[in-house]
């Protein structure tokens, strides 16, 4: 593979997971549900969920299928979402908002 081939693989890539990120966020907020509901209905712990909607992390494929499950949709129907986005898209970024509302509530925690 050229370099200019590598290159543009791994921006394709960084566009996929921020575009993955962004729907399971997006798919949350439209449930109305919490980091910590998601926690409940998945057994996938509130950090690594809140991690991956900032894009500090990717989800393992158990993880994605146990989260696509709780918002009634399938590992591959986002995926196939996320991969028709092409570069000239903007990246989506998780807002200040964002990060509020995946952070515990006052007085609670852990």
């Amino acid at each position: 593979m050229t370099p200019d081939a590598s290159r543009a693989h791994e921006e394709r890539l960084a566009y996929v997971r921020a575009q993955v990120a962004f729907s399971l966020l997006t798919l949350r907020k439209e449930h109305g549900w919490s980091v910590y509901d998601v926690e409940e209905r998945t057994g996938v712990s509130r950090s690594t969920l809140s991690r991956i909607e900032r894009q500090l992390t990717d989800p393992t494929m158990s993880v994605l299928i146990r989260v696509c499950w709780a918002y009634g949709c399938s590992a591959s129907s986002l995926l196939s979402r996320a991969e028709q986005h092409t570069a000239s898209d903007p990246v989506p970024r998780p807002t200040s908002q964002d990060r509020l509302d995946a952070s515990p509530p006052e007085g609670g925690g852990s």
